[in-house]
Protein backbone atom coordinates (compact mmCIF):
# COMPACT_ATOMS: atom_id res chain seq x y z
CA UNK A 1 0.00 0.00 0.00
CA UNK A 2 2.64 2.32 0.93
CA UNK A 3 4.06 1.80 -3.08
CA UNK A 4 0.64 2.79 -4.33
CA UNK A 5 0.60 6.04 -1.98
CA UNK A 6 3.48 7.02 -3.15
CA UNK A 7 3.25 6.20 -6.52
CA UNK A 8 -0.22 8.59 -6.45
CA UNK A 9 1.91 11.67 -4.85
CA UNK A 10 4.29 11.35 -7.98
CA UNK A 11 2.20 11.39 -10.59
CA UNK A 12 -0.03 13.91 -8.76
CA UNK A 13 2.76 16.19 -8.95
CA UNK A 14 3.87 14.98 -12.62
CA UNK A 15 6.90 14.29 -11.47
CA UNK A 16 9.80 13.62 -14.00
CA UNK A 17 11.30 10.26 -12.72
CA UNK A 18 8.78 7.50 -11.40
CA UNK A 19 10.04 4.46 -10.29
CA UNK A 20 7.87 1.29 -9.47
CA UNK A 21 9.03 -1.92 -8.14
CA UNK A 22 6.38 -4.51 -9.59
CA UNK A 23 3.69 -1.95 -9.87
CA UNK A 24 1.20 -4.62 -10.43
CA UNK A 25 1.93 -6.92 -6.81
CA UNK A 26 -1.40 -7.21 -5.01
CA UNK A 27 -3.76 -5.99 -7.57
CA UNK A 28 -6.46 -7.79 -9.23
CA UNK A 29 -6.15 -7.80 -12.69
CA UNK A 30 -8.48 -5.13 -13.48
CA UNK A 31 -6.83 -2.64 -11.29
CA UNK A 32 -3.57 -3.57 -13.13
CA UNK A 33 -4.47 -2.36 -16.64
CA UNK A 34 -5.58 0.29 -15.32
CA UNK A 35 -2.26 1.50 -13.66
CA UNK A 36 -0.19 0.26 -15.95
CA UNK A 37 -2.48 2.05 -18.67
CA UNK A 38 -1.81 5.42 -17.08
CA UNK A 39 1.45 4.81 -15.89
CA UNK A 40 2.31 4.12 -19.88
CA UNK A 41 0.25 7.27 -20.71
CA UNK A 42 2.69 9.44 -18.59
CA UNK A 43 4.85 10.67 -21.84
CA UNK A 44 6.01 13.44 -20.17
CA UNK A 45 7.55 11.58 -17.21
CA UNK A 46 10.24 8.72 -17.22
CA UNK A 47 8.92 5.53 -16.04
CA UNK A 48 11.47 3.15 -14.38
CA UNK A 49 9.03 -0.30 -14.02
CA UNK A 50 11.24 -3.52 -12.33
CA UNK A 51 9.10 -5.99 -12.93
CA UNK A 52 9.01 -10.16 -13.56
CA UNK A 53 5.74 -10.09 -15.58
CA UNK A 54 5.64 -10.06 -19.01
CA UNK A 55 2.28 -9.51 -19.63
CA UNK A 56 2.83 -5.85 -20.17
CA UNK A 57 6.52 -5.79 -21.84
CA UNK A 58 5.26 -5.43 -25.68
CA UNK A 59 3.93 -1.87 -24.57
CA UNK A 60 7.37 -1.12 -22.58
CA UNK A 61 9.44 1.66 -24.84
CA UNK A 62 12.79 -0.19 -24.11
CA UNK A 63 13.47 -3.24 -22.04
CA UNK A 64 16.93 -3.82 -19.81
CA UNK A 65 17.33 -8.01 -19.57
CA UNK A 66 19.44 -8.07 -16.34
CA UNK A 67 21.49 -11.66 -15.92
CA UNK A 68 22.70 -12.58 -12.52
CA UNK A 69 23.51 -8.85 -11.56
CA UNK A 70 24.27 -8.12 -15.31
CA UNK A 71 22.77 -5.96 -17.88
CA UNK A 72 22.78 -9.25 -20.82
CA UNK A 73 20.10 -6.79 -23.64
CA UNK A 74 18.31 -4.00 -24.43
CA UNK A 75 15.67 -3.38 -27.17
CA UNK A 76 12.05 -3.50 -27.54
CA UNK A 77 9.95 -6.77 -26.76
CA UNK A 78 10.23 -7.53 -30.70
CA UNK A 79 13.95 -7.37 -30.81
CA UNK A 80 14.46 -8.86 -27.87
CA UNK A 81 12.56 -11.92 -28.80
CA UNK A 82 14.49 -11.98 -31.77
CA UNK A 83 17.95 -11.56 -30.10
CA UNK A 84 17.81 -12.43 -26.38
CA UNK A 85 17.60 -16.26 -25.84
CA UNK A 86 16.86 -15.67 -22.69
CA UNK A 87 14.25 -13.12 -22.49
CA UNK A 88 12.44 -15.46 -25.32
CA UNK A 89 12.60 -18.61 -22.99
CA UNK A 90 11.10 -16.48 -19.91
CA UNK A 91 8.27 -15.04 -21.88
CA UNK A 92 7.31 -17.95 -23.93
CA UNK A 93 7.02 -19.53 -20.33
CA UNK A 94 4.98 -17.26 -19.15
CA UNK A 95 2.41 -17.09 -21.72
CA UNK A 96 2.12 -21.25 -21.79
CA UNK A 97 1.72 -20.55 -17.71
CA UNK A 98 -1.40 -18.12 -18.79
CA UNK A 99 -2.62 -20.82 -21.20
CA UNK A 100 -2.37 -23.23 -19.46
CA UNK A 101 -4.31 -21.43 -16.47
CA UNK A 102 -7.22 -20.88 -18.85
Amino acid sequence: QQQRIAAARAICRKASLLIMDEPGANLDPQKEALLMDYVLSLRESTVLVSTQYFGHMPRFDKIIVVEQGQIEAVGTHKELLLTSPSYRTLYQSQANLFIQAQ
